[in-house]
C-alpha cells in the first residue's frame, strides 16, 4: 500500500504541466539544431527561430504555471535550469558552426572567467 502511494506521489511530481513543458523544451533542442545546421534558405532560419520561440514560451509558461498553481516540484527545480543551459549551449554551438570565429570569442570568454556570467545567464526576479 505504501509503495503505491509513493509511486503515485512520484508520478504526480514527474508529470506536472510545468515539468511536461520542460520535457518539451528539451525535445525541441535537437529539432532546433537539426533545422539550423541544415538550413539552406532564409525560410529555414525562420523555422529555426520559430522553434526557438516555442522553446522560450515553454520556459516562460512553465515557471508562471508552477508558481500560480503551486506546482513547483524538486524535480522541476533541477530540470528547468538544466534545460535552459542545454538550450543556450545548443544555440551557441549552432552559432559557432555558422560563424567559426565565434569559437575564439567563446574561448576568450571562458579564459577570462566571464563565461560563467554569459553561459549561465539566468533571469531571476530580484524580489
Amino acid at each position: 500500500m505504501n509503495d503505491s502511494k509513493n509511486a503515485a506521489s512520484l508520478s504526480r511530481e514527474i508529470f506536472t504541466v510545468p515539468n511536461i513543458l520542460v520535457y518539451i523544451r528539451v525535445l525541441l533542442i535537437p529539432v532546433f539544431v537539426y533545422i539550423y545546421i541544415h538550413a539552406k534558405e532564409e525560410s529555414d532560419y525562420y523555422l529555426a527561430l520559430a522553434v526557438m520561440v516555442v522553446a522560450f514560451l515553454t520556459d516562460f509558461f512553465d515557471g508562471k504555471i508552477a508558481r500560480r498553481f503551486n506546482l513547483v516540484t524538486d524535480l522541476g527545480k533541477v530540470l528547468d535550469p538544466i534545460a535552459d543551459k542545454l538550450y543556450q549551449f545548443s544555440v551557441a554551438l549552432c552559432l559557432m558552426f555558422e560563424f567559426p570565429k565565434m569559437i575564439v570569442i567563446a574561448a576568450l570568454l571562458f579564459l577570462t572567467g566571464e563565461a560563467k556570467d554569459v553561459v549561465l545567464l539566468d533571469v531571476t526576479p530580484l524580489t
